[in-house]
């Protein structure tokens, strides 16, 4: 990355956003907590989805360029050594993506980012989430609408044994937490200890 693209980042720093889903905010309420029940521990994202963070992502979503996955598994660990927000994490899992979309995709890039997050910290990472529906793409769709189109959309693998597990979750891009908020219940309703998320970016 050039130095002006360097410059140009936007952390989210973490005395400015809500305790609980990590929403940058002004006021005391946090609109996203106040209107959803959100069933994750805490969720936090590491950068604003701007500049050359917004750029990046496309291009590891949409181009098949892979590089910014490890740019950005990187950037994940050192945030997670140096804010400790989460505590002890004994287990890194991706949001799924459905056969159909990473066989047009030619991968999970949430997946590419977990195993080189999970590698990095030296932790256990697991696929234990399937997306059983081929979904829309949230993109362009409504809070009510994303959370319509994800209902059902995720099961766990018959193996899965999370009972306990203090479970680190991630994702590429945080927008209204539909996704990762599906997702978390099928960990709650396994029993993990603690469920955390970490977003690679945060729409504001």
């Amino acid at each position: 990355m050039c130095p002006a693209c360097v410059q140009s980042l936007s952390w989210i720093p973490e005395d400015l956003v809500c305790h609980k889903c990590g929403t940058p905010k002004t006021d005391i309420v946090c609109e996203i907590c106040h209107e959803t029940e959100q069933v994750y521990d805490l969720c936090r994202a590491v950068f604003c989805f701007s500049g050359a963070v917004k750029v990046l992502v496309h291009e590891l979503k949409y181009n098949s360029f892979r590089a910014p996955a490890q740019w950005f598994a990187k950037a994940a660990v050192a945030y997670l050594e140096e804010s400790k927000v989460f505590g002890e994490i004994d287990l890194v899992m991706p949001i799924p993506l459905h056969r159909v979309r990473r066989r047009e995709r030619g991968y999970n890039q949430s997946a590419l980012i977990a195993k080189a997050i999970a590698r990095g910290l030296n932790l256990e990472y697991s696929e234990a989430l399937r997306r059983r529906y081929y979904t829309q793409s949230q993109t362009h769709l409504g809070k009510d609408e994303r959370m319509q189109n994800l209902k059902g959309a995720f099961v766990l693998r018959k193996d899965a044994l999370l009972r306990g597990r203090r479970i680190l979750l991630v994702d590429d891009v945080f927008t209204t937490g539909s996704t990762v908020n599906e997702s978390s219940k099928l960990l709650r309703s396994a029993e993990a200890e603690k469920v955390f998320v970490l977003a690679m970016a945060r729409a504001v």
